[in-house]
């Protein structure tokens, strides 16, 4: 290994080819970095001062006796910076109409030819998007197509472009000083050195590489560039819109990972607690630590799949294809069947934020008959909505959807059932009649949590009622406080102090609040009761807006509303629940 501080002019040479591998991440810079670059581009153009843009690593590659190419270096760190410097002199020669500012970066393939080329090669993913910039011959807007109609374009390298042609102000710009001034820390590994080592821990200014590229890395090379294209390609990299779904970032509480991230999670979970492993109960517990997720799969493959990677490329595959067509991140914005089953159950994971049942879903869709994996899903929605809307712990949660559920290979619904609830004073089991009841009648909801609830009941109302209105999707509602959190200022005020305070303390529970599509005009919200339900001028209300809603529609005939309404309502929503998500110990009761 060498290391040389070295500036641009140095780094380019006339016959050294830079070669990004397949297997590394697509260019992913955005328009904040080409800002930020462009600045720092117009201020070395106005001192004399050396500029550090940051850390090349390069690994040389052995060429083959006849290769066009006598020094071949793979990019193993800084195709993001090399990409943006290359189209950054690429648009300011070609904005400037000269072509030789570029020569820099472009190779002679013999000393008897005057052919030249590009000298960075990159990988699969960009290819095609790079090359067509570099060989440009005029500035052309690749925003608009040829007969000038505006286009949506998905490749970053082409937004790049375009950035630049638009931003990028020749008059500002010393490319003589850029290529004297900036310079890199370029650290060249021999073609015998394994760069897996410094490969693991790279983060690209600022952009972490995600466990799926550190993985991808692991499993495949040059070498077996066939399995590649056999098992990662098709599944997580066929076209863009496979990238995106991949690649979109879902919440998990107040952390937030790549899908992609989220699903080799799930499948190591599955992997370690399915029984196909002895996994000691050591490596179960490092194993399950997110942050840790790469050096999990490495260890879990070295000791338990006996360094099989070919193994690992297999399962992956599989599960990554079945994860693909059964869950729905962008599930908010669809309309959710009533009927029981995954699709509730994705809108449970990713609107509602329960992805910490992920592992288990994905067990049971993997080995689970097709009819008992839709009574898991119904039971699945009455056991997570019941102890929501308790406000029952959820800290264990992971080891209940990981260790619980997967070791012990629960895959019928009365194995569900009866595992969760064998021990009815447990911390993780089914929720009571009375905690429910405690928490529609006194536990304060964020509009979140609540929106969520209602939402998913008035789904389910619906199965077995005609509703007057369509349902759409969950992202389409907003949570309305019938009684407006500002009450005291716009509405009247019982004289008596203590039912005023009891108003005040039902002001965020279920029995006052309701979704409604959209929302309404502050105005309208705050206004009486009267004005509230019919608007005012082209100000819609409750009437127009939130008509046909099975959880609300009733209430909007009554004449007024305050603390005995609201009382009313959170008793008919209790029943609603208890008839919606029932257990066989729940009872009729007439006391609310």
């Amino acid at each position: 290994m060498k290391a040389n501080d070295l500036f641009l002019l140095k780094v380019f040479s006339t016959h050294t080819v830079f070669e990004i591998p397949y297997y590394q991440r697509a260019y992913v810079w955005g328009e904040d970095n080409w800002k930020r670059f462009l600045e720092d581009m117009e201020n070395i153009s106005l001192v004399e001062k050396p500029y550090f843009i940051g850390s090349l690593i390069l690994k040389q590659k052995e060429t083959e006796t006849g290769s066009t190419y006598s020094d071949v270096r793979v990019v193993i760190d800084g195709q993001q910076r090399l990409t943006t410097i290359t189209i950054f002199f690429k648009v300011l020669s070609l904005k400037r109409n000269r072509p030789q500012i570029f020569n820099d970066f472009l190779i002679t393939l013999s000393d008897e030819s005057d052919e030249r080329e590009i000298s960075i090669h990159h990988n699969h993913i960009d290819k095609e998007a790079f090359n067509k910039i570099v060989n440009l011959t005029e500035p052309l807007d690749l925003s608009v197509d040829e007969n000038g109609k505006k286009i949506e374009v998905h490749n970053r390298i082409i937004q790049m472009y375009n950035y630049f042609n638009k931003n990028l102000n020749v008059d500002k710009i010393s490319s003589d000083k850029v290529k004297r001034l900036l310079h890199f820390v370029v650290i060249d590994l021999g073609s015998e050195e394994n760069e897996q080592q410094i490969f693991d821990t790279i983060n690209s200014l600022g952009v972490t590489l995600t466990t799926s590229e550190l993985l991808k890395n692991y499993l495949f090379d040059e070498k077996n560039e066939d399995k590649y294209n056999k098992y990662w390609k098709p599944v997580f990299e066929a076209d863009e819109e496979q990238k995106k779904y991949w690649d979109q970032i879902v919440y998990s509480g107040t952390k937030k990972y790549h899908l992609i991230d989220l699903f080799l999670y799930a499948l190591l979970m599955i992997k370690m607690r399915g029984g196909d492993y002895s996994v000691s109960t050591e490596d179960k517990l490092e194993y399950e630590k997110v942050a840790k997720l790469f050096p999990s799969y490495k260890d879990f493959v070295a000791k338990y799949m006996g360094r099989d990677k070919g193994k690992l490329m297999v399962d992956i595959y599989k599960s990554a294809s079945l994860f693909k067509e059964k869950f729905n991140p962008n599930c908010k914005k669809e309309s959710v069947t009533s009927d029981p089953g995954l699709e509730r159950v994705n809108l449970m994971m990713f609107a509602l934020d329960y992805t910490v049942m992920l592992p288990y879903i994905l067990y049971v869709l993997m080995y689970a008959e097709p009819d008992e994996q839709t009574k898991i899903f119904d039971y699945i929605e009455t056991f997570m909505m019941r102890r929501s809307i308790a406000r029952l712990e959820t800290r264990g949660y992971n080891a209940l959807f990981t260790d619980g559920l997967i070791t012990n290979r629960i895959l019928t619904a009365e194995e569900l059932k009866a595992y969760v609830n064998r021990d009815r004073d447990a911390t993780y089991r089914a929720a009571k009649q009375e905690e429910i009841k405690n928490g529609i009648k006194n536990i304060v909801y964020i509009n979140r949590q609540a929106l969520g609830f209602l939402y998913m009941l008035e789904s389910r109302l619906r199965s077995d009622k005609l509703a007057a209105t369509q349902l759409f999707g969950i992202g389409n509602y907003s949570l309305e406080h019938l009684l407006p959190k500002k009450w005291r200022q716009y509405w009247d005020v019982p004289e008596n102090e203590e039912l005023a305070e009891q108003t005040d303390d039902a002001l965020y529970t279920f029995g006052n609040l309701a979704i409604i599509p959209g929302s309404l005009n502050t105005s309208i919200s705050n206004a009486p009761w009267s004005v509230k339900l019919a608007g005012k001028g082209n100000k819609e209300g409750l009437l127009k807006n939130a008509k046909g809603l099975i959880t609300l529609d009733e209430y909007l005939e009554l004449p007024e509303w305050n603390l005995e309404t609201i009382r009313y309502r959170a008793k008919k929503l209790y029943q609603q629940i208890l008839a919606t998500w029932s257990e066989p110990w729940d009872v009729q009761e007439e006391d609310f």
